[in-house]
C-alpha cells in the first residue's frame, strides 16, 4: 500500500468516525431548496454555520419534529447532482441527490384544539399531561376525575336502556 493510498484510507476512516459520533442518522432533500438532517438525539440549538453542503449556500435552519430533525433551507439544488454534507467544520459520509421541484415542505400539523372543560376529553388531556410531566399528584387527581366521569356516563347509559 502506498503512502497516498494509506492517507486516503485514513481520511475516509476519520470521516466515517466523525459521522458516527455526530448523532446524525440521515439526510434527505425535501424539495430543491430544503434538506432535512435527522439526528439520533434531540437538538436544542441549530446554527447555519454548522450545516454546509458542497455547492450550496445555507440560508436558514429550523428545528422540527420534537428536535430530532433540523430543516435546512439552501440555495436551489441542481436535479440529479450529489451533494456532500459537512457538519460543523468536518466532512461527513452523508450525501443527498438534488431534486428539481420546488414543492413546499409539509407544514407542521395544527395543534389539537383544547377540549371543553368538564368533559371526559378534558379529563383525559389532564391525565396525559400529568403522565408526561411525571407529576404523581396531578396524575392521581386526574385519574380520579376520569374514573368519576366514566362512572357517571355508565350510569347515565344504564338508566337510558331500562
Amino acid at each position: 500500500m502506498t503512502r497516498s493510498a494509506f492517507a486516503v484510507f485514513l481520511d475516509r476512516a476519520l470521516i466515517h468516525q466523525y459521522t458516527e459520533a455526530s448523532d446524525i442518522t440521515g439526510i434527505e432533500a425535501v424539495n430543491n431548496t430544503t434538506v432535512d438532517v435527522h439526528f439520533d438525539v434531540a437538538q436544542t440549538e441549530a446554527d447555519t454555520m454548522n450545516f454546509t453542503f458542497d455547492g450550496l449556500e445555507t440560508l436558514d435552519v429550523d428545528i422540527i419534529d420534537d428536535g430530532y430533525t433540523v430543516r435546512v433551507t439552501t440555495s436551489e439544488q441542481e436535479e440529479g447532482k450529489e451533494y456532500s454534507f459537512w457538519y460543523g467544520e468536518s466532512p461527513t459520509t452523508l450525501t443527498f441527490t438534488g431534486v428539481a421541484e420546488a414543492d413546499e415542505p409539509d407544514p407542521e400539523p395544527e395543534p389539537e384544539p383544547e377540549p371543553e372543560p368538564g368533559t371526559i376529553e378534558a379529563a383525559i388531556a389532564d391525565l396525559q399531561a400529568a403522565y408526561a410531566d411525571e407529576d404523581e399528584a396531578d396524575f392521581l387527581s386526574a385519574s380520579m376525575i376520569c374514573m368519576t366521569l366514566i362512572m357517571m356516563i355508565c350510569r347515565q347509559r344504564c338508566s337510558l336502556s331500562t
